[in-house]
């Protein structure tokens, strides 16, 4: 996980196919290497869509507190499940 705060230090284009509703975009640079199986690495820059809902499988970006993580989520019986996608590494269960 990392400290969730407002730090913006630059401004980046993007094309207008990337926005695919109206929900509010984020680009966070990833510290890191707890999804290194997905493809998504250390000081990667991934684009994120604020949603207040997600689906069994998909990677999210989660707030724990005022740290932010990117776990593959799922929601299980009596709680959810933040995946990494790293063997080496154990699940958040929230």
């Amino acid at each position: 996980p990392i400290l969730a705060v407002q730090n913006i230090d630059d401004v980046y284009p993007l094309p207008m196919d990337f926005i695919q509703s109206n929900h509010q975009i984020f680009m966070l640079k990833v510290q890191g290497e707890s999804m290194i199986d997905a493809g998504i690495l250390n000081g990667d820059y991934i684009i994120v869509e604020q949603r207040s809902t997600a689906e069994n499988g998909e990677i999210v970006v989660a707030l724990i507190g005022d740290e932010a993580t990117v776990k593959t989520f799922y929601k299980e019986e009596d709680h959810i499940r933040l995946q990494p996608q790293n063997s080496s590494m154990a699940p958040i269960l929230v």
